[in-house]
Order: structure tokens, then sequence, then C-alpha cells
């Protein structure tokens, strides 16, 4: 069993791109993603479209539930987001084709499937909320709040965009990192590879893609500048 974990690309279709690649030069064939396909980025029907080609199942991320909440929470959102945050998601859902706009519609919550005798469970977050973040040093009793009793081999989560991989008690944790929009200071994205080889395993991969091209599209789209040097520096959330 090997899976490639991969999340919060966040409309930066340059970067997932490069990390398909990536998986694909590794022969892996199993991919899943914990969400956030869209905002910040100017690529979202690309994202999407990248996803949906190759059929990789994929949770809800918090993002992408707020950019589809647009229209009903517009006036909310102008009033208790960051002007910026407003921005994009006022800016995303304007350009998601209808067509897009009901595929992330339809992203459940959650995902789980049994690969080669691995019981895998995956969700934004955590079972509880895609909004939690469920970082490395979280313990297993709080892991157990986490995912509501529930107790796979491989929990998959993302959010936190720092990628992970631990095991606490039987339970394995990958933390996808994020394969769109970094924060820890590289431009470079990240994604996780577990395998099982008499038991589970897990290595992070860090990808360098044409952030320059992203740079310039960000700038070239009308999104906020600030979006260009979070994705540049490899800052911000």
């Amino acid at each position: 069993m090997i899976i490639a974990c991969i999340s919060d690309i966040h409309g930066n279709a340059v970067a997932l791109d490069a990390v398909l690649r990536d998986i694909d030069g590794r022969g892996i064939r199993k991919i899943l993603c914990a969400g956030d396909l869209l905002g910040f980025g100017p690529f979202p029907n690309e994202t999407v479209a990248l996803v949906r080609e190759r059929g990789i199942p994929t949770v809800m991320g918090n993002y992408d539930a707020k950019v589809l909440k647009f229209p009903r929470k517009k006036a909310a959102y102008k009033r208790k987001k960051r002007t910026e945050s407003y921005q994009s998601f006022k800016w995303t859902y304007k350009h998601l084709t209808e067509e897009n706009r009901e595929f992330v519609s339809s992203l459940p919550f959650s995902y789980e499937e049994t690969i080669d005798g691995v019981a895998v469970l995956m969700a934004h977050g955590s079972m509880r909320s895609y909004k939690d973040y469920i970082p490395e040093a979280t313990t297993a009793r709080e892991l157990a709040g986490l995912l509501m009793d529930r107790v796979p081999d491989l929990f998959i989560t993302g959010h936190t965009h720092v990628p992970f991989f631990v095991d606490r008690g039987s339970i394995h944790v990958a933390g996808c990192g994020s394969a769109g929009k970094p924060v820890e200071g590289s431009p470079d994205v990240s994604y996780v590879i577990v395998s099982d080889g008499g038991g589970l395993s897990g290595e992070i991969v860090r990808v360098a893609y044409d952030v320059e091209r992203l740079y310039a599209a960000v700038i070239d789209s009308g999104l906020p500048p600030v979006f260009a040097e979070q994705f540049l520096h490899g800052i911000g959330h």
C-alpha cells in the first residue's frame, strides 16, 4: 500500500501540477486529498479540473465551504473577515464555473476506505469540524476526542499546511502539508507519502514549482497582492 496524501491547494494549479508530476514519477497510483481546493490562488477551475480528471477522492475544506457560502454570507464576511479574505471569497466564487461549484458542493465531510487491509479515514480538520487543527503535537488523548472515538489505522488531515507523520497509539496520523500554499518560509509545496512495509511509515516530500508564474498570475488576476507575496515567500495562512 502506497498513498500520496495532498491537501490545501488553494487555487494554485501550477503547484498542484508539479506535485502530481512528482507523484507520477514515483509510480504512485493512489492519491487522496484532504480538501481546500479553493481560495487565495488565481486558478480555482484549473485546480478542480486536475482533481476531477484524476478522480482523486477529496473532502470538503473549510475554505471551500466559505467560498460556496459567499452569496448568502457576504454581508457577514464583509463585517467580520479581513478585507483580503473577503475579496478572496468574492473573487473565487465569481470565477468558479457553475459546474465546478456543484462539484465542490458535492464533496463529503469525510472519506473512508480500506486499502490493502489498512483502514483509512480522512477529513480536512477533525471528525468534529473542518475548522479543527490537528498539529503534530496532538496527544493520543486529544486525538481520540478529535476523531470522536473512531479508531482507523491511518487518519489523514489537512488544514495546518505543515506536513508530518506520527503515530498516536494504534492510530497513525498523516498531516498532508500544503500542495499549494506553504507556510514554512519557503515557496516549495509539500505532500506526504504513506506506505505499508510491515508497518505504516510516512515520508514528507517537498516540491519546487514555478512560483514566479503563480506570482504574476495573482497580480494579473486582480486578487489582493498580499497573496502573491505569501505564495512567493511561503508565509501566511
